[in-house]
């Protein structure tokens, strides 16, 4: 069970989201007409970093982002984005509503939080040590799995937890 599960985090830290290949292009092609250069409704999805500041994706909570909730709202409804008859794919909802659980991170790679910060509270402490067991051992989930591997040898096991205790 626990090799399966490492082996899980292992796939899924190679397949992440990274926003300028995947996630702007959907935006440069269905939004660009309203939300990229003159910013409609005071929302601008022009970059990464406009994106962000809108207020309009909750970090890791795709179903509590406004903008997840008007790219999936039907057509008939009001507000609903790209207005019209236009459309967003199933898969590009996907990808959008994956790259938002994920944390809506700006690439693949990107963690912000430091090695062994689990929880993100920027405080390394007990706390990070009992969260990072759990999940080792299958009892548990991790916010930032992307500082879990605190050793960096790209296995998720007791060494990382030694190392972040001492």
């Amino acid at each position: 069970m626990i090799r399966f599960s490492l082996y899980l985090f292992m796939l899924s830290s190679l397949f992440s989201i990274d926003y300028n290949s995947e996630i702007q292009p959907i935006f440069d092609a269905n939004c660009g007409n309203c939300h990229l250069g003159n910013s409609s409704g005071g929302i601008n999805l022009s970059n990464y970093q406009n994106t962000m500041s809108s207020d309009i994706i909750i970090p890791g909570n795709a179903s509590s982002s406004s903008l997840y909730d008007r790219i999936t709202r039907d057509n008939s409804d009001t507000g609903d984005m790209p207005p019209g008859n236009a459309e967003l794919s199933s898969e590009q909802i996907s990808l959008i509503e994956s790259w938002i659980n994920e944390g809506a991170l700006p690439d693949e790679n990107f963690c912000n939080v430091s090695p062994g910060d689990v929880n993100g509270d920027s405080i390394l402490n007990v706390l990070d040590v009992v969260l990072l067991a759990q999940y080792i051992l299958g009892m548990g989930t991790l916010l930032f799995e992307c500082a879990a591997d605190f050793n960096g040898d790209l296995v998720l096991n007791v060494l990382d937890v030694v190392q972040l205790i001492n």
